[in-house]
């Protein structure tokens, strides 16, 4: 497939459309390959799932079966879309076999009428016959002559899972199978690290993680030179400098406005054309702002407010921080903290000596509050 443009900002278009992550490709070609499972860990929209799509692509001696829990509320949410991608990865005419044993789990099949891919319906009467099939599609799996991976992005949407005990019993069945290969990988990064590193949790010690950073500003304004080259149009280093600046070397927003800035220019991209992207960019998403602040708590949003002035915000409980932006007692600001966080509207992070800080998760937001628009 090729993109209306060489920024795509959703799915995989292949090797050409996407930027280095090299090491990172190194680092699961050496785990998976010595079956040693991998957790990546990064905040939303940084690439973690286009870092997989990509492994999967490369990796040719490999079979990948990427699944994404995001919206999933149950056990039955998960079998559903681990038998979808089964399908799709096997399709019926070419691999008969699989299809058999598919369609003996008894799920009710229907077609995407958009993709014409097709999905798969469960109608569990226990939690042990959800736990049956699942084991059932793990053994057809297992059975297979290819190297199997099976990526499960969002992993830590099992901790909203219905059933109990969804961790311990997740965990039971993935080791019933040592030959096949996993990957796991989630955005919010404290629940997903707590669940493989505290001591108590069935997945502590059971991967090596995979701390997913920014990508290397110096090879992206390559990358994003070569591209606007490539389609005919000149863009100064200095205005690459400036939209990842801007965006925070980010990659969602990095794309967004390089797809944008792309399709909206001629021959040459001049700077008055990006600063006029940038406006409107923030201009388009006013309301939506407006109303996450009165959706929030006053001191919540105060919060924010802090988070995005500061760019890094460092000991917000400190009575500099607190007095500079009437957040109120330390107490509130923990909370408000928790809240934020939980909602994915800030992200927290350490620096290289070991000082805890917190940004704000959207990159737009951050320059709306920062431009003084409200």
């Amino acid at each position: 497939m090729i993109p209306t443009t060489p920024f795509p900002v959703s799915g995989y278009f292949g090797p050409k459309y996407f930027c280095d992550r090299q090491g990172e490709l190194n680092f699961l070609n050496r785990h998976v390959k010595g079956n040693v499972p991998v957790v990546i860990i990064g905040i939303r929209r940084l690439g973690k799932t286009g870092l997989i799509q990509h492994f999967f692509h490369l990796s040719t001696s490999l079979k990948g079966i990427f699944i994404d829990l995001q919206g999933t509320t149950s056990m039955r949410g998960m079998i559903e879309k681990l038998a979808a991608s089964v399908s799709e990865v096997f399709p019926e005419r070419s691999h008969q076999n699989i299809w058999k044993v598919l369609k003996s789990l008894r799920p009710t099949i229907t077609f995407d009428p958009l993709s014409g891919y097709p999905e798969f319906g469960f109608n569990f009467r226990s939690d042990q016959e959800a736990q049956n099939t699942l084991r059932g599609l793990l053994k057809l799996l297992s059975e297979q002559r290819e190297e199997i991976v099976i990526a499960f992005d969002e992993f830590q949407q099992i901790l909203s899972y219905s059933e109990p005990g969804v961790e311990g019993t997740l965990r039971s069945e993935l080791q019933s199978f040592p030959g096949l290969k996993f990957i796991f990988s989630g955005s919010q990064t404290h629940l997903l690290a707590g669940m493989f590193q505290e001591g108590s949790r069935p997945f502590f010690g059971s991967v090596q993680k995979l701390y997913l950073e920014k990508i290397n500003p110096d090879l992206y304004l390559q990358f994003i030179l070569d591209h606007f080259r490539k389609g005919s149009k000149q863009i100064a280093p200095e205005t690459v400098e400036d939209i990842l600046n801007w965006t925070d070397v980010h990659t969602y927003y990095t794309q967004y406005v390089c797809n944008q800035l792309f399709l909206e220019s001629g021959k040459t991209v001049s700077s008055d054309k990006l600063q006029e992207l940038k406006w409107r960019i923030l201009q388009t998403s006013r309301q939506d702002y407006f109303l996450l602040r009165d959706l929030l708590a006053i001191g919540q949003w105060r919060l924010l407010v802090a988070a995005a002035k500061e760019e890094q915000l460092y000991q917000p409980m400190s009575k500099t921080i607190t007095d500079r932006y009437q957040l109120g007692t330390a107490g509130a600001v923990r909370k408000a903290l928790g809240v934020l966080m939980d909602k994915q509207l800030l992200n927290q992070f350490y620096d290289m000596k070991g000082n805890k800080y917190y940004k704000l998760a959207d990159v737009f937001l951050m320059r709306f509050i920062q431009s003084s628009l409200l």
